[in-house]
């Protein structure tokens, strides 16, 4: 399992354009393909955090220790001699010990690794709630993180939940995410009924809670607005970060009001919960809900309610 882990975290981080050039040696005859295994996963593995065209020089020794140098620190890691294992034991030491081998980076950071997430470090003004995005040395976004803890005021320690993106690692520099997000959502229920609607979504600075107003279409509702308070809890606090969907679902519940115009005027209530599945921009997810909804007149929907959906989300 712990192989497994590292190979695909390795593969996730190849996406990004190797830059890192590993400068290798041994003192001793090696298993088949130990060497090109050893190279290819400090190249991965520091890739994304060493900045410009960088080379690491590395020396295995006769005993097995690993010494890797870049122009800015060094770092001893005893290595196994099996070729199976290189990967996974590079994943280990790199993930945070790592970090001497990189050069100071100004702004904030990733810090120190939690099974859900990361602690920040060189945050400016601080607040729960507030997310950012994880970039590469090349400023490419990698994923988010959102912030659900902050103790303390003049050192003060944050921690944050990983929200979306690929794996990520110690050291890769963050960059604030806008105030507001606006989505466009496409839905269907189990009735036939399709819906759109244009919603911005701001995430208060009490984790992890969020406000949600917009604009929409029923095929069964006409035109509604509104307005409705909700919260996500991140599947990576019970996943972790090691798997795909950890890091990319979430469980969402939300309630609102809405008014809205159906043969007269509309006043709608729902309470929803969703799952959801982000894949970047993209987000899939599917809903159970309970609503009433009347005009002046008489009862339009009352009950349960079942939808598919997608959305396109912009965060600036």
């Amino acid at each position: 399992m712990r192989r497994a882990l590292a190979l695909l975290t390795l593969l996730l981080l190849s996406a990004n354009v190797m830059a890192v050039e590993v400068d290798f040696r041994s003192d001793g005859n090696l298993p088949a393909g130990y060497g090109e295994q050893l190279r290819a996963s400090v190249a991965d593995l520091l890739s994304s955090r060493l900045d410009g065209e960088a080379t690491v020089r590395a020396h295995l020794d006769e005993a097995w220790q690993l010494t890797l140098t870049t122009d800015h620190g060094s770092l001893v890691v005893a290595l196994p001699p099996s070729t199976d294992e290189v990967a996974a034991t590079l994943y280990s030491a790199l993930s945070w010990d790592g970090v001497t081998l990189f050069p100071p980076r100004s702004g904030g950071k990733l810090s120190y690794p939690f099974s859900y997430g990361f602690a920040l470090s060189g945050v400016e003004s601080p607040r729960e709630g507030r997310s950012y995005w994880v970039v590469d040395r090349e400023g490419r976004h990698l994923g988010s993180v959102r912030t659900m803890r902050v103790v303390g005021e003049e050192d003060p320690v944050v921690v944050a939940v990983q929200s979306s993106g690929k794996a990520l690692l110690p050291h890769m520099g963050i960059e604030g995410k806008g105030a507001f997000s606006f989505g466009l959502y496409g839905s269907l229920s189990l009735e036939g009924a399709l819906g759109v609607e244009a919603l911005v979504i701001q995430s208060l600075p009490l984790y992890p809670f969020e406000a949600r107003w917009g604009i929409g279409y029923d095929s069964d509702e006409s035109v509604t607005l509104r307005l409705g308070l909700g919260a996500t809890f991140y599947m990576s606090h019970l996943l972790g970060t090691g798997s795909t969907i950890g890091r990319n679902m979430a469980l969402e519940g939300w309630a609102d009001l809405a008014l809205g115009w159906h043969d007269g005027l509309l006043l709608s209530a729902s309470a929803r919960l969703a799952l959801s599945y982000h894949l970047s921009s993209w987000t899939v997810s599917a809903s159970l809900g309970s609503r009433v909804a009347a005009t002046a007149a008489t009862p339009i929907h009352q009950g349960l309610f079942f939808t598919l959906g997608t959305a396109y989300t912009y965060t600036p």
